[in-house]
C-alpha cells in the first residue's frame, strides 16, 4: 500500500488532471474506450475499485497510460462532487451518483430508445468518430502463462469459448449450457468454460482460472464464443474473424430498483449500439432457454466456421 500510495503522488505530481471513475464497473465500460479517453487527454488516471482485474483492461487497451491502484479509494471521495481537491490537485469525478439513478430510469421507460451505449457517450464527451479500432497489447508473460495452462488441460485448437456467468443478469441453467456442449462435442470442439468458480453441474468442459488477459488471448484463439452479456462481452465484441453469440437474460429486482425482463435488457443493453464492433455478432432473448436455442446457437458457430 505504500508504494503504491508513492506512486499515486508522483502522479500527482506531475499532472493536475486526474480523472477519477467513481465506481468499478464504468471503468469497464466501452472496451476500456475510457481509458482511450485519459491517454488522449494526457491524464494520470485514480480508480475506486476493489478488483485489479481492471487494471488488465487499461493495461490491454493503453500500456502508456499512467494509473495507479488504490484499494480504498471510495473512503476519499464524496459522490455529490465532481471535483475533489487532493494534496492540492484537482480531481475530476465522472459517472456520479446521478447517472445511476438516471440510467435505471431510462431503462425502465420500456418507450424510450436510449440505449445504455449512448448514455455512456454522453457522459464521456468523445467523438469516436475521431479514432481508430484500438490494438489490443499482451505481454508476454500473460500468453505465456496461458499456453502453460492450456497444456496441462489438453485444450485443442478446434475450441469454443464460453462465458456463463453475469453478476447483473440471471445465469441460465446447467443444462442449458450442458446441451450447447453436447452439441459442440458431437462435432469435434472442446468446450472451455471462463469461470469465477467451478461449477459441479457443467459437465463435460476443460476450465482453469485466467487472469483478464489471459481471458481475452484465450477468446481470440477460439472458433466462436458464446457468453451471457456482462462487462466482459463488451471487451470480446471487438474480436474479428469469430462468431460472437451474445444471450440475455432477466435481470433480477436489487436495492429499489425493479426487475427487468430480457427483451429490455438485449433492446438496452445491446452491443450492437457500441463503437467498433466486430461483425458476425448475434443477439438472442434467452429468457426461454431451451434446447431449441442452444441448437440455433451451436449451429451459428459451425456454419460460421465453414
Amino acid at each position: 500500500m505504500k508504494n503504491v500510495y508513492k506512486v499515486f503522488i508522483k502522479l500527482l505530481h506531475k499532472s493536475d488532471r486526474i480523472i477519477v471513475a467513481r465506481d468499478a464497473e464504468y471503468v469497464y465500460i466501452l472496451n476500456g474506450y475510457m481509458a482511450i479517453r485519459i491517454s488522449h487527454a494526457e491524464y494520470a488516471a485514480f480508480f475506486r475499485t476493489e478488483k485489479p482485474y481492471y487494471i488488465d483492461l487499461i493495461e490491454m487497451v493503453c500500456p502508456e497510460m499512467e494509473y495507479v491502484f488504490i484499494p480504498q479509494a471510495h473512503k476519499m471521495i464524496d459522490q455529490k462532487q465532481d471535483v475533489l481537491t487532493y494534496k492540492h490537485k484537482n480531481l475530476r469525478i465522472i459517472f456520479l451518483q446521478e447517472f445511476d439513478t438516471k440510467y435505471h430510469q431510462v431503462m425502465d421507460d420500456y418507450t424510450s430508445k436510449i440505449c445504455y451505449a449512448q448514455m455512456l457517450l454522453d457522459v464521456i464527451k468523445l467523438d469516436f468518430n475521431l479514432l481508430n479500432k484500438p490494438k489490443i497489447v499482451f505481454d508476454d508473460k500473460s500468453q505465456q502463462n496461458l499456453m502453460q495452462k492450456k497444456a496441462q488441460i489438453e485444450l485443442g485448437d478446434k475450441f469454443v469459448f464460453i462465458a456463463p456467468e453475469a453478476v447483473t443478469l440471471t445465469n441460465l441453467p446447467a443444462r442449458f449450457w450442458n446441451h450447447v456442449c453436447e452439441k459442440l462435442h458431437q462435432k469435434g470442439y472442446d468446450c472451455f468454460f471462463n469461470l469465477v468458480d467451478e461449477n459441479p453441474e457443467f459437465k463435460n468442459i476443460k476450465t482453469f482460472p485466467l487472469s483478464m488477459k489471459e481471458a481475452n488471448i484465450l477468446a481470440r484463439h477460439a472458433s466462436g464464443i458464446i457468453a451471457i452479456r456482462s462487462g466482459f462481452t463488451e471487451q470480446l465484441a471487438i474480436i474479428d474473424n469469430i462468431p460472437k453469440v451474445i444471450l440475455y437474460s432477466d435481470r433480477p429486482a436489487y436495492c429499489h430498483f425493479t426487475s427487468v425482463p430480457a427483451n429490455r435488457c438485449l433492446e438496452f443493453y445491446t452491443l450492437k449500439k457500441y463503437p467498433f464492433i466486430a461483425d458476425n455478432i448475434y443477439e438472442f432473448d434467452a429468457s426461454n432457454a431451451d434446447e431449441k436455442l442452444a441448437d440455433k446457437i451451436v449451429q451459428i458457430i459451425i456454419q460460421e466456421k465453414n
